[in-house]
């Protein structure tokens, strides 16, 4: 698909536009993932009182919804359907209701993710500050640098956020248009990630692996398997936020509390509070030589799918890396690879088989790893893209032929 190139005063109101959302975005961010870190402090001391409020919470959560949030409740879907031209509204208040909600969610023990609920904030304040322009394209192109501005403002990795922002709304279509104003967002969001005071998550490998065809074969076998788990954590997701549920407990506001209730006693009953939140304390034990479980991974995926299959609200991205991670731990010991560096191949690659992206994973591993592992995480990171038939954690994301047929047919 062939566009007319942007006049010149158009790119130098993207420019400034992309700066501005940047800087906004990582503002917020900053003040989310801070708010997070707090959030899970407070709640792992304080387990047993929050703990059985996570229900009622969630039943609140619906009400407000229903009553406040209108499409809201699509998140990440209703981010898709704007990027990809099916809706032209992303309403301003998409903000506060996902940063609120997965605080709630996050309180009281739910498992969920951070980044995603990041991408979903930038989105919206970059597709809303691009009204200023009074060009639907242009605000199109700054929802895909608030993606990214969201992306690194939280999580500190501009190169992963840049090109997931632009490879995850079309597969198969790299957004090339967005690349200069998303890295001036990223970039920007980066500065503001370091003033107020947030920290790359980066973890220093201090075991390698020598690249023989044996090694070699076993990064396959890992990469097959971390595909399979990343499929499982997606499909399984999507059947139940879907459909399963829906089937079981018509009424969205009885199922959240039903679902919540069985998440609170179980987050109880297994390892107490473990599993709920963002799964950092898995990512740490995994990184720092701590006590990791052989069914972590497993645990922290039923978890997540629960909660986010019930209705609470929060990302998916957090408990993909925390799944990936634990379960490659396990993996390196079965197969004969380090561990540690097992664990950082599942890391990006069950992401990238979950999301249906390529490039990203690769610059996710290196960001978070080291660029001197390229070689690895690029073998991980196709292999999983390659074996994954296409499906993806977000439903809305189309091939780009999909697209290309959808918009020639609006246009006749």
């Amino acid at each position: 698909m062939k566009f007319e190139k942007l006049a010149l005063h158009k790119h130098l109101i993207l420019a400034v536009l992309a700066i501005l959302t940047g800087l906004v975005t990582g503002v917020i961010c900053a003040v989310f993932g801070k708010g997070l870190l707090f959030i899970e402090e407070f709640r792992n001391n304080h387990l047993v009182l929050l703990l059985p409020f996570l229900a009622p919470a969630g039943f609140l959560l619906i009400k407000a919804y229903h009553k406040w949030g209108g499409q809201c409740y699509k998140g990440m879907g209703l981010v898709f359907e704007t990027g990809t031209g099916k809706s032209e509204y992303l309403p301003r208040r998409f903000l506060p209701f996902a940063f609120l909600s997965t605080w709630l969610t996050h309180f009281f023990g739910g498992s969920s993710g951070r980044e995603g609920v990041a991408v979903q904030i930038g989105a919206s304040i970059g597709f809303n500050l691009g009204e200023i322009s009074g060009d639907m394209r242009l605000r199109k192109l700054l929802l895909i640098c608030g993606m990214a501005a969201g992306f690194t403002g939280l999580f500190g990795t501009p190169f992963a956020a840049v090109f997931f922002a632009m490879e995850v709304l079309a597969a198969g279509k790299m957004a090339y248009e967005a690349l200069i104003p998303a890295c001036l967002s990223a970039v920007s969001a980066l500065i503001m990630h370091h003033l107020l005071g947030l920290h790359e998550e980066t973890v220093k490998l201090t075991e390698s692996v020598d690249f023989t065809y044996i090694e070699g074969v076993k990064i396959v076998i890992a990469s097959l398997l971390f595909c399979l788990v990343g499929q499982i954590f997606a499909r399984l997701l999507e059947k139940c936020k879907n459909k399963w549920f829906h089937r079981l407990i018509p009424n969205p506001a009885l199922r959240i509390f039903i679902l919540g209730a069985i998440v609170s006693a179980a987050s109880f009953l297994l390892h107490r509070g473990r599993y709920s939140g963002l799964g950092l304390q898995i990512n740490q034990a995994v990184y720092s030589g701590g006590e990791v479980y052989a069914y972590d991974w497993l645990l922290k995926m039923i978890f997540t799918v629960l909660t986010l299959g019930a209705g609470f609200q929060g990302g998916e991205l957090t408990p993909m890396f925390c799944i990936g991670s634990s379960f490659g731990y396990v993996l390196g010991g079965f197969i004969g690879l380090p561990r540690v560096y097992c664990a950082a191949l599942g890391y990006c690659a069950v992401f990238g088989s979950a999301t249906n992206t390529l490039i990203t994973p690769i610059l996710i591993g290196c960001e978070t790893f080291g660029f001197d592992n390229f070689p690895y995480f690029a073998i991980a990171s196709i292999v999983a893209y390659s074996f994954n038939g296409g499906f993806s954690l977000y439903q809305k994301q189309r091939p780009y032929d999909t697209i290309l047929r959808l918009k020639k047919a609006k246009n006749a």
